[in-house]
Order: structure tokens, then C-alpha cells, then sequence
């Protein structure tokens, strides 16, 4: 019997929102058929029940840091493949035999002008590294491929495009009516309300959906803004959000949920009256995949990524004209009809992406390598 291939992963991200949450989809499946050998806390990582098919190592070096790069390379032993589900990659070298590396987007590169001159230094240091050493690139649009190819030397032949999932399991319509109560009530969610998922770092564009939602209010003043997110940890933020948020009298509408537990997010999805992303740039949007699949209508922004993930089934805005952003939300606000069509619609086009298709091209990029 052929000797399993060893795969070492860095999984330190394992409980940050995207990155994570394809970690925790994905790595079910890739420790079944290798010798997997995860980097990062090993008592977090124990809690989940498929990581007993793999060996931890501890590795609590901050991601981005100089700690990260001085321990890597003496953290990787012997073996067959190294994979990076960030672009923060092992710079020096390392002892395994090929290197994999997920490229979700490229925002630090298309958006560098946004940056802190250091983050913008480091970003273009560490890409351009990719480009000169990994043998395989993944990542999870055709935008994405694209884009790597605008800012990259990188021939075609190493990026494959795999597309995210969506776990029907735990996105799905709720018709459970107590345990939606149960949930509105202890949030204090109101009646109703439109639902944002993700952080508050300035390429989500809250501060312009927060501008859209109160012209909105002006017609209809029953409208709520829940947003779902974090702030802590973040290296940007939208800053004109956050001053927003401290300014609750202002803003009577808006609530602000953090460490929201992971099956509570489904339920959040389908009591929302539809689900706003006004992303200026996304590698994937998981966030629009989760709610079609609840059933929850989509308001979105008119980019590349989702355009491909999304196709008609969601409601489109310019995400830089508040104004257009404002009349998409208002269309669906005050329409049951275009929101029950849309629903519709995004269930049919969620059908299409799951974890468990995702996982096995996954495998067979490694077993390639």
C-alpha cells in the first residue's frame, strides 16, 4: 500500500470568519485522505471531532508578525506539502517538498492605496514570494484568478479555481417558528430588519449602507440595520462606521452583534427581511451564498465576484452611489413580491456550491502536487 502523502496546514485561522470558516469545511474531508499534521492551538483545534484523524503542533505565532516568519521555517519538518490557506506564506525556506498556497482575493494589492505604508510594503513582499516559489495556487472565483493574474507574475497553469460551499445542514430555511422566536428575543431583534454579515474593515462599505438605510428610514422609519460582525483584532477599519456605532442616539436603528455563535447565524438569516452586501471588493462573498441558501432575499453591490457567485438571483446596487444602494433597498423593503422571487431564486442558485464538491477539488490539487 502507496504511503499516505504528508500534508502540513497552517490552521491558526481556524476560528476568524472566512478563513476560517472554510478551514473548519474543508479540512473534514482533506484529513481523510492524507497524513495531516495541523499548525496552530492545539486545544481549540482538539475540540473539533475530525481533527483526531490528525496530528496538531502547537503554533501561536500572530499572523502577519515577524514571530511568524522567524518560527515557520523552523516549524515545517520533512514532508510533502506545506499549504497556506492565507496569503501569509513562509518567506524564507522551508523543508517541504511543494507549497500550496489560497489566494481568497487580492485586496491588499488592489486596494494598497487604503493601507498603512508597512501593510502595503509587506503585502507586495509576501505576494511577490508566491509568485516566485509556490507550486500550487488556489483560489475561489474567476474574478480572483483574474485578478491574481493582473497583479501577479504567475502562469496560468498553477491557479485553480475552486469555488466555496455552503452547508445546507446549517443554512437552510427555519420553519421552526420557536426557534426563531427564541432567537429574536434574545438578541432584541426587531420585527424587522436588514441583515449585514461580516467585519467592519473599509472595503465592507458600512458606512454607505448605514447612509442608504437612513434614506430609506425617511419613508419607512420601521427599518432597522442589524449588522453582525467584529471590530476587535482588525488592523483597518471603517472608521466613520465605528464613530457611527458610538453614537447610538443617533443611530436608534442599528444594532451591532459580536461573537455571535456559529448556529445562531442561520437563524439571524431567516429573520432578516433580506440581507444587504455592499462589498466595494470581494474574493468569493460568503455571506451572499449563506443567506440564499436560509432563503433570505440579497440586496448586493454590482462587483465581479458576486456577479459570477450570485448571478441573477439577487437584487444589484452600485456600491459607491448611496443613492442607487438606498433605491435597491427600498425596492425590496416595501415589495413582499421581489423579496419572495429572490428568495426563490437564491435557493435554486445556492444548490449549486457545496463544501463537499469544494473539498474533494481540493484534494486533487494536492494529491497533483
Amino acid at each position: 500500500m502507496a504511503k499516505e502523502k504528508s500534508v502540513y496546514i497552517d490552521a491558526r485561522m481556524i476560528d476568524q470568519s472566512g478563513i476560517g470558516m472554510y478551514l473548519r469545511s474543508i479540512l473534514p474531508y482533506v484529513v481523510e485522505h492524507f497524513s495531516v499534521t495541523l499548525m496552530g492551538d492545539p486545544r481549540r483545534l482538539g475540540e473539533f471531532p475530525w481533527s483526531g484523524r490528525a496530528t496538531i503542533v502547537p503554533l501561536n505565532s500572530p499572523i502577519y508578525s515577524i514571530r511568524e516568519q522567524a518560527r515557520l521555517p523552523l516549524s515545517v519538518p520533512q514532508c510533502d506539502v506545506f499549504w497556506s490557506p492565507h496569503f501569509n506564506i513562509p518567506y524564507f525556506p522551508i523543508r517541504a517538498k511543494k507549497r500550496l498556497v489560497t489566494i481568497h482575493d487580492v485586496y491588499h494589492l488592489a486596494f494598497a492605496h487604503e493601507l498603512p505604508l508597512l501593510q502595503r510594503l509587506y503585502a507586495r513582499m509576501i505576494f511577490r514570494r508566491i509568485a516566485a516559489i509556490a507550486d500550487g495556487v488556489i483560489t475561489v472565483s474567476r474574478f480572483s484568478a483574474n485578478e491574481i493574474h493582473n497583479h501577479l507574475d504567475l502562469g496560468a497553469d498553477k491557479v485553480r479555481v475552486i469555488y466555496n460551499g455552503v452547508d445546507s445542514s446549517r443554512f437552510h430555511p427555519v420553519e421552526n417558528a420557536s426557534l426563531l422566536i427564541e432567537t429574536r428575543e434574545k438578541f432584541h431583534l426587531p420585527e424587522r430588519f436588514i441583515l449585514f454579515v461580516g467585519n467592519v474593515k473599509p472595503h465592507k462599505n458600512l458606512s454607505r449602507l448605514l447612509q442608504a438605510c437612513k434614506a430609506v428610514r425617511e419613508r419607512f422609519p420601521d427599518l432597522h440595520l442589524v449588522v453582525v460582525g467584529t471590530v476587535e483584532g482588525l488592523r483597518t477599519v471603517d472608521r466613520e462606521f465605528v464613530r457611527e456605532m458610538s453614537r447610538l442616539e443617533a443611530n436608534p436603528f442599528l444594532r451591532f452583534l459580536q461573537n455571535v455563535p456559529d448556529e445562531t447565524l442561520p437563524m439571524l438569516y431567516n429573520l432578516a427581511d433580506f440581507c444587504a452586501v455592499p462589498s466595494l471588493y470581494e474574493g468569493f462573498g460568503l455571506p451572499v451564498l449563506e443567506a440564499m441558501a436560509c432563503g433570505c432575499p440579497v440586496a448586493a453591490s454590482r462587483i465581479g465576484s458576486i456577479r459570477e457567485v450570485a448571478g441573477d438571483a439577487v437584487a444589484y446596487f452600485d456600491p459607491r452611489d448611496v443613492r442607487d444602494m438606498a433605491a435597491t433597498l427600498q425596492r425590496l423593503w416595501e415589495n413582499p413580491e421581489a423579496q419572495e422571487t429572490y428568495r426563490r431564486w437564491g435557493l435554486q442558485r445556492a444548490e449549486r456550491f457545496t463544501w463537499e464538491k469544494s473539498a474533494r477539488q481540493h484534494i486533487e490539487v494536492l494529491e497533483q502536487l
